[in-house]
């Protein structure tokens, strides 16, 4: 379980940008109280696509390669988010590196003390 965040209109940050999330998060998720891993999980959903094309990985329990559908962040999100999912780790296989499970794209909450700043990370 994540922080709880307090999505209220009746309260300004005094920060443009902040205020302006919390009208897009509020317009999202309507006012309330949340679970932070449940927001991150549902915007990740709202700006991750499938590209249409395919990789492989090393699955270590099947021992073997899988095809997977590659996905990447949706435009115009992919302006500002340039981090690929994360692969896990490498192995080699007839000379060639695959990753050990496909990339998982996510997002993860960054707060400062004062709460004047909070920061979506990829």
């Amino acid at each position: 379980m994540g922080n709880i965040i307090t999505i209220d209109l009746r309260h300004e940050t005094g920060n443009f940008w902040m205020n302006n999330g919390l009208v897009t998060l509020y317009c999202e998720f309507g006012e309330g109280n949340y679970d932070s891993d449940y927001i991150l999980e549902k915007l990740t959903e709202k700006i991750v696509q499938k590209t249409g094309n395919k990789g492989k990985y090393f699955d270590k329990k099947k021992e073997e390669l899988v095809e997977y559908e590659k996905v990447n962040w949706k435009y115009p999100t992919n302006q500002f988010i340039k981090v690929s999912g994360k692969a896990g780790t490498k192995v080699k296989i007839d000379g060639e590196e695959y990753s050990t499970q496909p990339p998982i794209f996510d997002l993860k909450l960054k707060l400062s003390k004062d709460m004047a700043s909070v920061t979506f990370v990829a």
